[in-house]
């Protein structure tokens, strides 16, 4: 490789990782070996000889871009200045620190957006959203046209942006039938963490909540439609419960009033012990079914009722007093 070549393949490395982000540090040395690695020996074979600096360039430039995506995705975790943004998708991943006024986009088209998403679905949008960061907080638009999903919360399109706080957010972008495209988002926190990989140490289970024999059959009942895994389910009426219950053990006094008071027992004390959403306080009204709605959320990711406990419910089996 000629001397011309050696330099332009070194700004040709440069400029495609400012391209990327500039917002990281980047070992050129690293990145160009990389870069010949990938191209292969058949490249520079072509490339060599006088005059045809140019065309190694061009040989090389897909590669270059290439290595450096990659190089940038595989390593999300490079900023660990307090609420540095860490983003990632199947495509491709991005850090930015903090600075008021910035915005970092996402969307499928991965020549205009800093994040690339769901670049095979047309239909994600061109760009589906945008990440700003204002008064100390980033925070998350919809630029496109269909909902993007923050949790249990919906950002709407034209809609308020909605703030990210510190540690992880995952945003949900629905695409063609069958297909969601998710974009992982860590901002980082006061503790200034860097994740590190940990594929020896015992798995952590989680915590699951005390429910009595009474409670957990009763609160089964409520959310078997959940535990059945049917499409858009809903909580049982307390009545039904109640009904459902009678028959299923016709020797113990099961009533209304009974259901409702074990299933506001448990929500209470879930509530007192820092469980968010569980109080009419903080649902508002209406508050509908959100209180029972937001209780089976809570036992179904905390394990504390599995598909198991449906054998509650089995007629022949021993009753539960």
């Amino acid at each position: 490789m000629t001397a011309n070549e050696d330099e332009a393949l070194r700004g040709l490395v440069r400029q495609a990782y400012e391209a990327t982000s500039a917002e990281s540090e980047f070992d050129v040395e690293a990145g160009l070996r990389d870069v010949m690695s990938r191209a292969g020996h058949s490249m520079i074979a072509h490339a060599t000889g006088s005059g045809k600096t140019a065309e190694f360039v061009r040989a090389v430039g897909g590669t270059t871009a290439t290595v450096v995506h990659t190089f940038h995705s595989e390593q999300p975790y490079s900023g660990t200045s307090l609420n540095t943004l860490v983003a990632r998708t199947l495509d491709g991943g991005y850090s930015c620190e903090p600075g008021e006024g910035r915005r970092v986009s996402f969307g499928r088209n991965h020549h205009d957006v800093h994040i690339p998403l769901g670049v095979d679905d047309r239909r994600v949008a061109r760009e589906c959203g945008e990440l700003t960061f204002h008064d100390g907080l980033w925070r998350v638009r919809n630029t496109g046209k269909v909902p993007i999903r923050l949790g249990f919360r919906l950002v709407l399109p034209d809609g308020e942006p909605l703030p990210l706080g510190p540690g992880y957010s995952t945003l949900l972008v629905e695409g063609s039938p069958g297909r969601v495209h998710a974009l992982e988002l860590r901002v980082v926190g006061r503790d200034h963490a860097i994740p590190v990989a940990r594929p020896n140490d015992e798995t952590v289970v989680p915590a699951t909540w005390r429910l009595t024999a009474g409670e957990r059959v009763v609160l089964t009942m409520l959310s078997q439609r959940y535990l059945l895994h049917e499409p858009e389910p809903r909580p049982l009426s307390l009545r039904t419960v109640a009904a459902s219950l009678a028959e299923l053990q016709p020797e113990v006094s099961w009533t209304t009033k009974r259901v409702e008071h074990i299933v506001t027992a448990v929500r209470t004390r879930l509530a007192r012990d820092g469980v968010p959403a569980l109080t009419k306080e903080e649902v508002g009204e209406p508050v509908g079914d959100a209180l029972k709605r937001n209780l089976i959320r809570e036992l179904l990711t905390s394990a504390t009722l599995t598909p198991a406990d449906l054998d509650l419910l089995r007629q022949d089996r021993h009753r539960v007093g």
